[in-house]
């Protein structure tokens, strides 16, 4: 049920912070299992009224950060995104798992895929992966859910008699005592500490959750490094082909699919996506730079900073709807990349508490991709217009947009959290998300979390 600050208990059995997509689906396995005395605490609200706070702002540098990949509230992105699901690569988990990177192996990760089934998601069978298409290139099914999933439906389950909510209330860092943990939560301008939890879960975002524990000063390893997302951007355009309608989006009932195209002996996994219309690397980049940090929810728009650039928006929509009649029998393609894991990328806060996010793309990754689309034009004897000649040009075309925040709280050996995606050292602290990843590599990984979310509950919370 919903408290206020002076209703907290000294103690909890569990203390879930965040109540997003992870979040909620933490707190459902536990009280299906009959799990109680359990405290959720969210930076937003139940309605969401003000969905991008200014603590959620941070500065990057070489590349800009989408900050509306964050949405605080009750529901978390789910309110916004748009359900499209896809999966790792067998190689990649069993990889990862083998060197102690990863807290599941493939048969597991299967296991609950298929788990999630009751929160709306796809059955893992639906996904046709790695399927050879020719000489150089194989394909990588995406599925989008009809209708959306929106974890606000779940919201119910905070009003359980087991469950104490406390809603805009910002989580500021984590101080172990003893063998308890203790967090201190900014609410309302008030700061008040001394909440004790026999075991906590950190589930905020990517960003905050590297930011509370930074603040925390736990002293983990490589704590904030090996930051990574999804850079992806318009590349070029070409004249509509039939061989290629196979992987534009298809509408079904119940849901919308599309084929990604992808490199059969690459080391990285990006991958290319076809698109209906006229579209090129520079008009993309202008339409972003504008759009990138607005969204619209409920009606209001946020994150514009001034009248001029809504009209901007406006102006540059009606640009494209005149290009694609001018242009009529017309594709473009959207670059989708696949970040390394580098300790140069990295997460950290200023002397002034502000966080920073310090990461580059690359060369190396620019040169795959560049092999990538030059397959892709071999292969089906295609000819793209408009690709960015230089590799700096081309980087920064497909750095314009990014999101699904990864890694920076690596699970791993000498990472920040043990297989058990416990701090080391902190048995009783766990942290599920993005964060913990120590490797990338697929488009919306939405599905992914909430698996880890099911497997974490059951088998170690």
């Amino acid at each position: 049920m919903q408290i206020k600050t002076n209703q907290l208990n000294k103690k909890y059995s569990y203390i879930i912070v965040g109540a997003g997509i992870i979040g909620l689906t933490i707190l459902r396995e536990l009280l299906e299992n009959g799990k109680k005395d359990i405290l959720v605490i969210e930076s937003g609200s139940l309605l969401s009224s003000n969905p991008y706070p200014n603590f959620m702002n941070v500065t990057s540098k070489n590349h800009k950060i989408k900050t509306t990949s964050n949405f605080s509230g009750v529901g978390g992105c789910s309110n916004v995104w748009g359900t499209i699901c896809g999966l790792f690569d067998k190689e990649k988990i069993d990889s990862y798992y083998k060197e102690k990177k990863f807290p599941i192996n493939y048969v597991e990760y299967l296991y609950y895929l298929n788990e999630a089934k009751k929160y709306g998601y796809p059955s893992p069978n639906k996904f046709q992966e790695n399927i050879k298409i020719n000489k150089n290139l194989k394909s990588k099914k995406f599925i989008k859910v009809k209708p959306t999933i929106n974890y606000f439906h779940f919201s119910s389950i905070l009003e359980s008699e087991n469950v104490h909510f406390l809603q805009n209330s910002i989580v500021t860092k984590i101080v172990k005592k003893s063998e308890e943990n203790s967090i201190e939560v900014k609410s309302d301008k008030i700061n008040f500490s001394e909440i004790i939890g026999d075991k906590l879960i950190l589930c905020a975002n990517t960003l905050q959750s590297i930011k509370i524990l930074l603040n925390s000063n736990l002293k983990l390893n490589r704590l904030g490094k090996g930051f990574m997302n999804h850079p992806k951007g318009v590349i070029g355009t070409f004249k509509k082909n039939s061989k290629l309608s196979n992987f534009l989006e298809t509408k079904f009932k119940n849901e919308i699919t599309y084929f990604g195209i992808k490199q059969i002996d690459s080391s990285y996994n990006h991958y290319l996506k076809i698109e209906n219309g006229f579209n090129t690397p520079f008009l993309n980049y202008i339409y972003k730079t504008i759009t990138n940090n607005t969204k619209k929810y409920n009606g209001n728009i946020y994150g514009i900073k001034s009248k001029v650039f809504d009209l901007l928006r406006i102006l540059l929509n009606i640009i494209k709807k005149i290009l694609n009649k001018i242009f009529k029998n017309r594709f473009h393609i959207v670059a989708y990349l696949e970040m390394s894991n580098s300790s140069k990328n990295k997460v950290y806060i200023d002397q002034l508490n502000n966080l920073i996010v310090d990461y580059e793309i690359s060369d190396h990754s620019i040169s795959e991709l560049k092999r990538l689309i030059d397959n892709f034009q071999s292969d089906f004897d295609i000819k793209i217009k408009n690709i960015p000649k230089k590799n700096s040009q081309l980087k920064r075309f497909v750095s314009i947009d990014a999101s699904h925040h990864m890694g920076g709280i690596e699970c791993g050996v000498d990472a920040s959290v043990d297989m058990n995606l416990c701090l080391h050292n902190f048995k009783n602290i766990h942290v599920c998300g993005g964060a913990i990843f120590p490797f990338s590599g697929v488009a919306n990984p939405t599905l992914t979390y909430v698996s880890l979310a099911i497997w974490l509950s059951r088998e170690i919370l």
